[in-house]
C-alpha cells in the first residue's frame, strides 16, 4: 500500500530555490507514539507517510515553486514564510524550520487548591511539556509531566497540530505546596527550547467542617466481663468511646481513645460486672476537630456460669400411715424436687419408683401414696438448679403403720 506523498521545498530568502526532501526513520520503524496511534487507537496515517513493500516506513516526495506555486514550505529565519507555511499544514504537510524556537510569556495561574494552568508563548509553532515537582532543582528523569493541551499527538513529529500559544493543565496538586516546574517545547528534530526553573505556591484548601459521619455501630463478644463495641465513619478520624453502668453517659464517664486517623473503629471493654447493663457513647473526631457523637446505646453483660450444686438439707418424713407418707427438705437456692424409693438397699435410682415436681423451689414436699403397711422404705432425694447442677442425698428411711 502507497499513500500519498508529501513535498518539502527548501528555500532561503526569496524562495526561489528549489530543493528536494526526504528520509526515513531508523530500522524502517514508525516513531513509538505513531506506532501506537494507529495499533491501539485505530489512527489513519498522516499524509506524507508511505510504506512500499520490502521498504522502510519513510517520508519523501519533492516540489518547485514553479510546479505546485503556493505549495512551497518556505523557511525564513526573519518569518517571512508563514503563509507558504500556512499553505503547507492546510494540506496536512511537514515544515521544516531553521528558526530558533524561543519560549517566552510563561505564567501559573490557579484554578483551584489543587490546580494549576501553565501557559506560554512560542516564536514558531512547537508542541510544550511541562516537568514538575515539589523538590528543586527539577529533575527531567523523574519529575511528573503533563503535555500541552493545545497540540495534537502528532506534533512530536510533524508540524500540523503545533501551537504558539500553550497551555498545560496540572491537576491533583497538594494544597498550600510549592511546586517548581520547567516548560520544554520542540519544534522538530534538534530545535528544542527550555525554559528555567520556575515555581508557584498551591492555594489553601477550603476549610473542613463536615463532621465524620458514624454507622454500623455494634456490640459483639459480651461475656461477663467484656465487650466490644465498634463503628466505622465516612472519612479518617479518631475514636472515643465512653461506658457506665449509670444513664445517662458523660464526659467524666469511663473511656477509651484511640487518637489514630482511620474509617473502622472498635475497642474492647474490660473488667466489666456479670449480669449488669452497661449504657455508652461513642465519638469520632476529624483531622479538623469537627466532631460527632452516635446516640446513646446499651448492652448487658452475660451472668457467671453455675457450676454449684444445691444443697439439701432439713430431710424429714412425716405423715406416715400404713400407705403414705410425706417427704420434705429445703435447699440454698431454687431447684426441682424429686424423691426415688424403694423397699430394699441401697436405692438403685435406675429402678425405683420416683415422684417429680420440676417446679424451682427452695422448700421441697412430696407425698408418697400406695405404700404397703408394716414395710421400711428407703428414698433418696434429687435436686436440679437452673444451670443443671444436681444435688443427691444418700438412702433414708421410714416405716409405714400395720
Amino acid at each position: 500500500m502507497v499513500l500519498s506523498s508529501v513535498g518539502v521545498a527548501f528555500a532561503k530568502g526569496n524562495g526561489k530555490s528549489e530543493g528536494k526532501g526526504e528520509g526515513s526513520w531508523q530500522n524502517g520503524n514508525l516513531p513509538p507514539g505513531i506506532q501506537k496511534q494507529i495499533e491501539e487507537k485505530g489512527r489513519d496515517l498522516p499524509k506524507g507517510i508511505e510504506k512500499k513493500q520490502g521498504e522502510n516506513w519513510r517520508f519523501s516526495s519533492s516540489t518547485t515553486s514553479s510546479t505546485r506555486p503556493g505549495n512551497q514550505a518556505k523557511h525564513d529565519d526573519d518569518n517571512d514564510g508563514d503563509k507558504g507555511r500556512k499553505n503547507e499544514e492546510q494540506r496536512g504537510r511537514p515544515v521544516i524550520s531553521s528558526t530558533t524556537l524561543v519560549i517566552s510569556n510563561i505564567q501559573a495561574s490557579s484554578t483551584g487548591p489543587a490546580r494549576e494552568r501553565i501557559t506560554w508563548t512560542t516564536n514558531i509553532r512547537a508542541n510544550g511539556t511541562v516537568f514538575y515537582s515539589t523538590s528543586s532543582p527539577v529533575n527531567l528523569a523523574t519529575a511528573k509531566r503533563a503535555v500541552d493541551q493545545n497540540s495534537s499527538w502528532f506534533s512530536r513529529w510533524f508540524s500540523w497540530g503545533r501551537t504558539l500559544q500553550h497551555k498545560v493543565a496540572l491537576t491533583r496538586l497538594a494544597p498550600n505546596t510549592t511546586y517548581y516546574y520547567i516548560v520544554r517545547s520542540a519544534a522538530g528534530a534538534g530545535n528544542v527550547a527550555t525554559s528555567s526553573e520556575q515555581s508557584f505556591t498551591t492555594g489553601v484548601a477550603a476549610a473542613d467542617t463536615t463532621a465524620p459521619v458514624i454507622s454500623a455501630l455494634s456490640v459483639s463478644g459480651i461475656t461477663t466481663s467484656s465487650a466490644t463495641v465498634a463503628w466505622t465513619t465516612n472519612e479518617n478520624a479518631n475514636g472515643t468511646v465512653r461506658y457506665s453502668t449509670t444513664s445517662p453517659v458523660t464526659t467524666s464517664s469511663p473511656a477509651l481513645t484511640n487518637g489514630s486517623f482511620t474509617t473502622s473503629h472498635s475497642f474492647t471493654l474490660t473488667g466489666l460486672s456479670a449480669t449488669t447493663t452497661y449504657y455508652f457513647t461513642v465519638t469520632s473526631a476529624d483531622g479538623s476537630a469537627n466532631s460527632t457523637t452516635a446516640p446513646q446505646s446499651s448492652f448487658v453483660t452475660t451472668a457467671i456460669p453455675d457450676t454449684t450444686a444445691p444443697v439439701i438439707s432439713a430431710v424429714s418424713a412425716s405423715g406416715i400411715t400404713s400407705s403414705t407418707a410425706t417427704v420434705g427438705w429445703t435447699t440454698d437456692e431454687a431447684a426441682t424436687s424429686k424423691v426415688y424409693y424403694s423397699t430394699s438397699t441401697p436405692v438403685i435410682t435406675a429402678s425405683a419408683l420416683s415422684v417429680l415436681n420440676g417446679s424451682f423451689t427452695t422448700g421441697h414436699t412430696l407425698a408418697l401414696s400406695g405404700l404397703t403397711a408394716s414395710t421400711t422404705y428407703y428414698f433418696v432425694l434429687e435436686s436440679k438448679d437452673a444451670s443443671n447442677n444436681t444435688a443427691t442425698t444418700t438412702d433414708a428411711t421410714f416405716t409405714t403403720l400395720p
